[in-house]
């Protein structure tokens, strides 16, 4: 049995060293490469994208009652832009465009009544990915009966 132990002593030990060895082999890099500092570079957290694209610039809306924080919006033509959206209002608001004839998220897409249109209860937020082929203007509101009547309202200017 001193036999048996000493085995699984040394077995131990020996997966042990074999494992501390990978881990700082892969601390290290282990591919030949340095880059000078002993620090792993986290990777960027991917963010969403349109058809593969990332975002060109994000624009930001926040919605409270009965307004939009901006009334224009200005964005690149031909390129993937997102808009971050926070309802930060007592009640919910959308963002809705009637004609929208260029890619949009596609869970902007699922009204039947309008082109893009997105809800958010008080405290949501989402981020809109769109891209729009040419320069001109897309007019915005929200569809809440009442609110587009006092203001609730805007432009989206592609150049």
């Amino acid at each position: 049995m001193t036999t048996l132990r000493r085995v699984v002593r040394a077995s131990t030990l020996t997966g042990g060293l074999l494992v501390l060895a990978l881990m700082l082999a892969a601390c290290t890099g282990g591919g030949g490469g340095s880059s000078g500092s002993g620090t792993p570079t986290p990777s960027p957290t991917p963010g969403p994208t349109l058809n593969g694209e990332a975002p060109v610039v994000t624009l930001k809306l926040d919605m409270r009652d009965i307004a939009y924080s901006v009334e224009e919006l200005r964005a690149p033509a031909g390129s993937v832009f997102a808009i971050e959206m926070r309802n930060r209002g007592v009640i919910e608001h959308d963002f809705t465009i009637d004609v929208f004839t260029g890619d949009a998220s596609p869970s902007a897409l699922e009204s039947e009544e309008y082109d893009v249109h997105v809800l958010l209860d008080r405290g949501e937020s989402a981020t809109l990915l769109l891209r729009v082929p040419g320069a001109g203007t897309i007019d915005f509101y929200c569809t809440i009966p009442g609110h587009r009547e006092v203001g609730m309202e805007g432009v989206l200017v592609i150049e």
